[in-house]
């Protein structure tokens, strides 16, 4: 098996591990939480909260691809 065969093996253990996805799951929510207990003056501090919601979908996207494109590794 090449080297690229096992990392995509590797990679569909981590993005399919229920550990995993239940820490993304947890990160999620706390973003979200997090966002409705900012007040209307915490505009940034909610951006915030928007945008590391959005990196934990990028970074389970991007993981999940390279896991089952051939052509990626």
């Amino acid at each position: 098996m090449r080297d690229s065969e096992l990392n995509r093996d590797r990679l569909r253990q981590i993005v399919e591990d229920p550990h995993f996805l239940e820490a993304i799951a947890r990160v999620k929510a706390d973003c979200v939480n997090n966002w409705r207990t900012t007040t209307d003056d915490q505009a940034e501090l909610r951006e915030s909260y928007y945008y590391l919601d959005q990196a934990a979908d990028e970074l389970v996207s991007k993981l999940t691809n390279l896991a089952h494109d051939p052509t990626s590794l």
